[in-house]
């Protein structure tokens, strides 16, 4: 980076960015290695092992284009297109990656061939600096009217460049929590981003007009609208909206970044007012907020924040207030006309004689999420207590005369379920078994407890050890023969002696998303371990976007175990839930059961998930 700050010896900043590439590319530190204790996945742990192992590249790659666009600038070609061109090779490798990558090679793979490639680009660099005269630079012309630039002019480029990027993370952790966390889901925000910063610095610059910010307004104000519960949107359309928006306001916010764009010779500034807005913004929906707030006040800010935009990014010139001011109210008119349609349209039903109160008693929020808890009650006394994690139920427990009725297994735990039928069997058969649960919940799995089960319940959240002891019952009953441990489920289960359980039951979630590392061969393989003969495995996989029980059959059929889809209907007290249970030995009484479902197509047994393999694209639900 220092490299940016002299027109002396372009070629010496390309010889040390050569350099540092190669040295990057064959030592990648891993704290292993090192023999640090960094694996109790809070949030400072997580930094140190990011800094520790990809501090170095990621430094030299992001210094690499600003270095290249300084050395390489000449009359005949613009930084501003350069920047263009590297932001769609960014975006070709974006999307590489999950739809090739990701499906056709293993994590140790492609390690190795980004390794190569870095080595590679390291080598290239070095080459061109040898072809690099040394005083390349003094062709950047010299604007000497533009060449100071104005404290608020920097902090324009911070706030362009910070509200972007704070929107990338929002709809990131969107899509990763609601859906699923794989690279696959990362890469569709990263890449609608990089398109939008890539248009206002094409050769020929698409900038965003005003029917854009127009369209955004509409975006901004039915996600206002659907926060305060007075648009119902279901996860996809949630994600949808909020990927549109990205867009749009990525593209707003540029094109204000290059009208604003200063001469070639403040170039570095520029890209390093960009680099500092996007750290800040990253930085604050990332760790700020979760250490802020207690549920994800942080999207309702950014929202404010894209609706009056426009104003502030004029607020310093006088002539152009009053014409924004105008624009704004068009904005608060059509935000205004949203909430009147969607207020008329979510009335009450005139002929429900019932009327309901519906009260949110909890929320409290981690680097894992925001736990919340509400609960209904009608007139009568009677209702129900919720559990969300996200925008998902993970438990809830019925209110019967103004009191918590832990009497009624429910949510997707009731006697529709599959939990029934072998917690029965597991009393039948033996006198006393013991039971491993991944995934607390509200608790309500402990209905199921008896005399002579031993149950520990494996939860990463503590936040969700509190509220099911706080906020519900069910851990009240048999409270003697159930244990938690708080940390990573299967992190902790490998620790237990081999032949244990009698069964090991899978029901950990991020608000939709199953844990990619509980469901993979190796993971099921160490449940396998730790299960007795004829132990039962069961893993929890609805979902509304990934056939996660496609995902779960692959693997333990591939692996030599017998495996049962059991879809459980919606009843009266429970809802519907969709199971995957898995055994050494064949379950004859599961074969006539008319909820349960036994696949025998091996087509994609080449796509079974495991740590370093987790193709997403076969698994993908086709009617979201």
């Amino acid at each position: 980076m220092a490299g940016l700050f002299t027109n002396r010896n372009p070629r010496y900043w390309l010889f040390v960015l050569g350099g540092l590439m190669i040295v990057s590319s064959l030592i990648v530190p891993l704290p292993e290695r090192w023999g640090l204790n960094l694996f109790s996945y809070e949030l400072l742990d997580v930094l140190v092992i990011l800094v520790f192992s990809m501090a170095l590249p990621s430094i030299v790659l992001s210094s690499a284009t600003i270095t290249l666009q300084r050395t390489a600038y000449n009359l005949d070609i613009t930084p501003w297109q350069l920047y263009f061109y590297s932001n769609i090779g960014s975006i070709s490798a974006v999307l590489l990656y999950p739809l090739v990558i990701e499906n056709a090679f293993t994590i140790t793979t492609y390690m190795i061939l980004w390794k190569i490639m870095l080595f590679s680009l390291g080598l290239m660099i070095i080459v061109v600096a040898f072809f690099i005269n040394d005083n390349n630079e003094v062709k950047i012309p010299i604007d000497r009217e533009n060449n100071l630039v104005s404290k608020f002019t920097i902090f324009k480029w911070i706030i362009l460049s910070c509200i972007p990027s704070a929107m990338l993370a929002i709809t990131s952790v969107i899509l990763t929590q609601d859906i699923a966390p794989v690279p696959f889901l990362w890469a569709l925000p990263l890449a609608t981003f990089l398109i939008a910063f890539a248009l206002p610095f094409a050769p020929k610059p698409i900038l965003a007009k005003w029917p854009t910010i127009l369209i955004s307004t509409i975006f901004v104000s039915v996600l206002l609208l659907s926060s305060i519960k007075l648009v119902d949107l279901n996860g996809t359309r949630l994600a949808v909206i909020h990927i549109a928006l990205l867009f749009t306001a990525t593209w707003i916010c540029v094109t204000q970044l290059i009208i604003n764009k200063p001469s070639a010779n403040r170039l570095q500034y520029f890209y390093i007012c960009i680099a500092i807005g996007g750290l800040i913004g990253t930085t604050l929906v990332s760790i700020v907020a979760p250490l802020t707030f207690t549920t994800y006040s942080e999207r309702i800010i950014i929202l404010i924040v894209i609706y009056v935009i426009p104003y502030f990014i004029y607020f310093n010139e006088q002539s152009k207030r009053i014409k924004y001011a105008k624009y704004l109210l068009v904005h608060t008119i059509i935000f205004l006309t949203f909430f009147a349609v969607s207020t008329y349209t979510n009335k009450s039903d005139p002929d429900d004689n019932l009327s309901y109160t519906i009260e949110s008693i909890h929320n409290s929020r981690s680097m894992y999420g925001v736990i919340s808890v509400y609960q209904k009650i009608d007139s009568n006394g009677s209702g129900e207590r919720m559990l969300i994690h996200g925008n998902t139920r993970h438990g809830s427990q019925l209110i019967t005369e103004k009191k918590l009725d832990n009497t009624v297994p429910t949510a997707y735990y009731g006697y529709n379920s599959p939990l029934k039928f072998f917690f029965d069997k597991i009393n039948r058969e033996t006198k006393e078994s013991q039971v491993a649960i991944i995934g607390l919940g509200a608790g309500v799995m402990n209905y199921y407890s008896t005399a002579n089960i031993k149950t520990t319940y494996f939860e990463i959240d503590g936040n969700m050890v509190d509220v099911a002891l706080e906020y519900f019952t069910f851990l009240e009953l048999n409270d003697d023969n159930y244990k938690i441990e708080i940390g990573d489920g299967r992190r902790l289960i490998t620790e237990k002696p081999n032949d244990t359980y009698a069964m090991v039951i899978v029901d950990a979630f991020s608000s939709d998303s199953i844990p990619t590392h509980l469901i993979t061969t190796e993971a099921i393989n160490i449940y396998f371990e730790k299960l007795k003969d004829d132990g039962i495995l069961l893993i929890h996989v609805s979902n509304r976007y990934v056939d996660i029980e496609v995902i779960a059959d692959v693997v333990l059929r591939n692996n030599g175990y017998y495996s049962y889809i059991y879809e459980a209907e919606k009843s009266d007290e429970a809802l519907p839930s969709i199971w995957v249970i898995g055994s050494k030995t064949e379950i004859e009484e599961l074969d006539h059961l008319p909820q349960v479902e036994i696949l025998t197509d091996t087509s994609l047994f080449n796509k079974t998930w495991t740590d370093h393999f987790t193709p997403l694209l076969p698994f993908l639900k086709t009617n979201w």
